[in-house]
């Protein structure tokens, strides 16, 4: 086109392909320490479970979303993680345009819970004051009203809010499964185990992202 040889550049509409190199800035231990004593006290620790769920399982926000009670087997201490409650088609994420899915990929995740999210979960379930909210169809975090949490709503005005008020850099919400996984990868997880837990189909996404945090290995000594 520069040159005259062609009126108009056919490619022009396509999109640059995305950098994969791109390192991810995720949170520190002691900024989500902060950021969980900040969910305790606001709006009367409503959103604290919330929040605690998505650093510890590394969902998606709308998977936690539309988690519900008969996901959760606090006999065995298993977490199922097999739906997402994304956006309808008009695109906006009130409680009537929810649409309950398969999660993405199609892939279901059974997690062991950490003792101490099993005491939360199950102090959460003791807790609840309304009946109805125990049903094994009824959402585990539902929004201060009951319905389904708007999780835009809650990025733009609550979780952005709390960064604000605590002087942490702005990162998105979806950034906690990020700091999940790379907090997993550094204490030792393999990638293998990250990828299970993330609900990826193969490893190729983990190693991608991630795999510069990987503990590289000592080459061996096989004559001895």
């Amino acid at each position: 086109v520069n040159e005259g040889y062609r009126a108009s550049n056919p490619y022009a509409k396509i999109k640059a392909l995305k950098a994969s190199n791109k390192a991810v800035e995720v949170f520190q231990s002691e900024e989500l320490n902060r950021i969980l004593d900040y969910f305790k006290t606001y709006s009367n620790g409503h959103y604290h479970d919330f929040v605690y769920f998505l650093i510890h399982t590394g969902c998606r926000p709308s998977e936690a979303v539309g988690l519900r009670w008969k996901d959760l087997d606090f006999s065995s201490g298993r977490i199922t993680i097999g739906e997402s409650l994304s956006r309808g088609v008009t695109g906006l994420a009130s409680s009537a345009n929810r649409v309950r899915k398969e999660r993405k990929n199609g892939v279901t995740t059974v997690l062991q819970m950490n003792p101490d999210l099993l005491k939360l979960l199950k102090d959460r379930f003791v807790s609840a004051t309304n009946p109805v909210q125990l049903l094994p169809n009824s959402l585990v975090f539902p929004s201060v009203t009951g319905k389904a949490l708007n999780e835009l709503v809650f990025s733009q005005e609550v979780w952005k809010l709390a960064l604000e008020r605590l002087g942490i850099p702005y990162r998105k919400l979806y950034t906690l499964r990020h700091t999940f996984a790379s907090h997993c990868i550094e204490q030792g997880y393999t990638v293998a185990e990250v990828a299970y837990m993330l609900g990826h189909k193969d490893l190729s996404m983990v190693t991608k992202t991630y795999g510069h945090l990987v503990k590289k290995p000592t080459l061996p000594n096989l004559t001895k």
